[in-house]
């Protein structure tokens, strides 16, 4: 043999036919050996691997770590190792040793609770919650159902305290409870109910404590507006416009609420909240009314709230006093019929265009004055007012809106005082604000005012003041 076919040799005869043929059958077959390097395949079959190994210094050579020897390269001599009872022996120690450490660190198994047991535990709890039963019956219930029914599998497994009792209706049935409420609100119009026949109870009753979550911050509110419903003298507008403010203001705190918890949820501006009320709401009242003078005189107009604010102070049926009462005029009767008065009673105080030349006799020996125009023009009624007080020195002008039509426009007045040759020698400019009262002359501090002295100046040889005043709608 060769030193290398030496090296390998060992003492057991097995070991013999793992060098390769012998001297004489080397001589015979030498042309056909060719050495082969490790086949990472050989591996994969399920007899060799766990034992056969490469060699990292030699490619031609192999390990056998259970026996812990080395092997020349080749398919055939690996399996004649791989069948000797040494071999073998020892690959089978080594498996039962591994197999024994496997079984000795293997973590022990922790079992869920089933389905079955889940569902008990939460439907147990659903009931002490919903009966009102203290949690501390648990503690002797679930001994004596275990107690009575011995066979049962789910009762064997349930684990079921006062604690996880509470947590179970806190933290799973409760939280739960929110997202379906949060899902209804999301999808349907939903009212405010308050049930005073609960109020004994309140701390007992888990679906009353839910609404009381929603109204306390707005709890006086309601109070207040359920008051309102109860007296005998309500005014069914007021409580229109009571109602709907109580709603807007229950909707957002719950909307708050919610928010408060990171809960993403539809925002409601007040123009959705508006769409979501019944416009004609019935209550056992009927919020729309009647025009005050519809019994009367024949108006036909029906509303509520704000709404009939506006109509009333428009009516053509109401009745009022002359706009140019403060000439010794006791005329009253119907708005709708007030212009024609004016124009039959007061013809040089009357004006349908926007835009009139006056005249003032006698102006430089005037003491007091107080003087009044009406123009109807733009859809609006004005009045001009302006007086002269001869103990300051100074003159008033002013043009209020008496009765607008229509709620668009903004108007402004303008007075040019002229001299002889008609020229504009003074230009005053101001706003026409609304005067809700027509009684007043005068709204505080919205006039222009100009000295009697200098106005004297413009006078022409007989005496006459000559002025103009022109109404400007700015929004044409």
């Amino acid at each position: 043999m060769s030193s290398e076919e030496n090296q390998y040799n060992t003492d057991d005869a097995d070991n013999e036919q793992e060098q390769g043929p012998s001297k004489s059958k080397k001589a015979k077959y030498t042309n056909k050996w060719k050495k082969q390097k490790f086949n990472k395949d050989w591996l994969t079959n399920p007899a060799l691997a766990g034992w056969l190994e490469g060699d990292e210094n030699d490619s031609y050579k192999c390990k056998c770590s259970a026996c812990n020897v080395y092997l020349v390269c080749g398919k055939t001599v690996i399996i004649r190792h791989s069948e000797t009872k040494k071999h073998k022996d020892k690959v089978s120690l080594i498996r039962s040793n591994n197999n024994a450490l496997k079984n000795y660190f293997k973590p022990k198994e922790v079992r869920e609770p089933s389905i079955q047991v889940k569902n008990f535990e939460i439907r147990l709890s659903a009931f002490f919650a919903e009966h009102n039963v203290a949690f501390q019956v648990i503690e002797h219930l679930l001994p004596l159902l275990k107690e009575i029914c011995p066979d049962s599998d789910i009762l064997k497994t349930v684990n079921l305290g006062r604690t996880k009792c509470t947590s179970i209706v806190k933290n799973v049935i409760a939280e739960n409870e929110k997202l379906n409420l949060i899902s209804t609100l999301r999808m349907i119009k939903f009212s405010v109910l308050l049930d005073e026949s609960t109020d004994l109870i309140l701390n007992k009753t888990m679906c009353v404590v839910v609404y009381l979550s929603f109204l306390l911050p707005v709890l006086d509110e309601v109070q207040r507006v359920n008051k309102n419903f109860e007296s005998a003298q309500a005014d069914p507008l007021k409580l229109h416009e009571d109602l709907m403010n109580l709603v807007k203001s229950v909707a957002n705190t719950v909307i708050n609420n919610f928010r408060q918890r990171n809960v993403e949820i539809l925002k409601l501006s007040a123009t959705k909240i508006d769409s979501m009320l019944d416009p004609d709401p019935y209550l056992g009242f009927s919020f729309k009314s009647a025009c005050r003078e519809s019994n009367i005189e024949g108006c036909d107009f029906r509303g509520k709230g704000d709404a009939m604010k506006v109509h009333q102070t428009k009516c053509k049926f109401t009745t009022i006093l002359c706009a140019l009462r403060f000439n010794s005029c006791q005329w009253q009767g119907h708005r709708k019929d007030l212009m024609a008065h004016c124009n039959d009673v007061h013809p040089e105080n009357t004006y349908t265009n926007n835009e009139q030349k006056l005249l003032v006799p006698d102006f430089p020996t005037l003491m007091h004055r107080h003087y009044y125009i009406l123009f109807e023009v733009y859809e609006t009624l004005f009045r001009c007012t302006w007086d002269l007080s001869i103990d300051t020195g100074t003159m008033r002008f002013a043009v209020y809106i008496l009765e607008q039509n229509t709620t668009k426009g903004k108007f402004s007045y303008q007075v040019s005082m002229f001299t002889p040759d008609n020229e504009i020698a003074v230009l005053l400019r101001g706003p026409c604000v609304l005067l809700e009262d027509d009684s007043k002359r005068f709204l505080g501090d919205k006039y222009l005012s100009a000295k009697h002295g200098m106005a004297k100046e413009f006078c022409d040889e007989d005496g006459y003041f000559h002025y103009g005043i022109k109404l400007i709608n700015h929004s044409l």
